[in-house]
């Protein structure tokens, strides 16, 4: 996924930092030097060591120039969007939730290591970058951009913790939101999955009897809101009677009532799949199987070129 153009002239030129963690923010950011002075000294006070300067803030929205004991930062606060042109973009994205995030977002905030990598390497930039990106991290982010590895994740709760951690590029793994993709409801082979799992839930019940969240034991249903409908999966947590009683396991894309761990309740023939685990053996997840025959047969559309290629 290309998606290195910055749109702001604040940042151009050859020297511009290569290794960089950038968020797409719902809406411009407020940030002033005073109170992201008081971040960066509690964030890298532990580096602090004698004959190193002390860390410091200089300049203004939107660019910042950030001192820590061991490296120079670039933080930038754009409150525009990070390419021209959001759609073209966005329609080049097959997932749902960067689409939506490619498309919607009005501005953005990177991190960027400015200068010589350090000896250690491109790693030990990164964990310098993510220690203050964590911490500039918040609910107005929807996505995450790499653009050294043209990689792109939607936001996720999870994402502080790890960019603090010695490895804060696993945070692009983006496991606790699994891709989600449009596919033709009217698919045969979408059809067929979803007859499939009603059919045999009586399997899926007795796995949740004997293991229950042991075997991580799920099922997938339609939510709607208006004229929106998408499917979500439920971690399962009970059954009573004829009704799966769960909390919805990713977060909703179109739907903006519904958060991911809310719970909800969701009658036996409303299902359209269940899966479980057997040991490593995934069990059911009909759905799941055809939505992979169908991106087989799909050109690959998730790598976006810039807007004005």
């Amino acid at each position: 996924m290309v998606l290195d153009e910055k749109t702001s002239d604040a940042e151009s030129g050859d020297d511009a930092p290569i290794y960089s963690l950038v968020f797409l923010l719902e809406k411009p950011r407020k940030l002033d030097a005073a109170s992201l002075t008081k971040v960066v000294k509690r964030v890298y006070s532990a580096e602090r060591m004698t004959g190193r300067p002390d860390a410091e803030v200089r300049g203004e929205s939107p660019r910042f120039m950030v001192q820590t004991p061991t490296a120079r930062l670039l933080v930038l606060n754009l409150p525009d969007p990070y390419v021209k042109d959001r759609e073209k973009v966005a329609a080049g994205i097959q997932e749902l939730r960067r689409k939506d995030a490619m498309r919607t977002h009005k501005a953005w905030l990177s991190v960027d290591w400015y200068g010589e990598l350090p000896k250690s390497g491109e790693q030990q930039a990164y964990r310098t970058i993510g220690k203050l990106a964590a911490e500039l991290a918040g609910d107005d982010c929807l996505a995450l951009l790499c653009p050294a590895l043209q990689q792109m994740v939607p936001y996720s709760r999870d994402f502080p913790q790890l960019l603090r951690s010695e490895d804060p590029l696993r945070v692009l793994e983006g496991a606790e939101n699994p891709a989600v993709i449009g596919v033709d409801e009217n698919d045969p082979r979408i059809l067929a999955a979803a007859e499939e799992a009603p059919r045999r839930i009586d399997e899926f019940v007795a796995a949740f009897r004997e293991g229950g969240a042991d075997r991580g034991c799920s099922i997938k249903a339609p939510f709607t809101e208006g004229d929106e409908t998408e499917q979500m999966w439920v971690e399962v947590t009970a059954i009573e009677g004829k009704t799966f009683r769960g909390k919805l396991a990713n977060a909703p894309v179109l739907l903006k009532k519904l958060r991911i761990d809310q719970e909800v309740t969701v009658a036996f023939d409303k299902i359209t799949d269940w899966l479980y685990m057997d040991g490593e053996k995934m069990v059911g997840g009909f759905t799941v199987r055809a939505i992979k025959e169908i991106k087989k047969k799909k050109p690959q559309a998730d790598k976006p070129r810039k807007a004005n290629e």
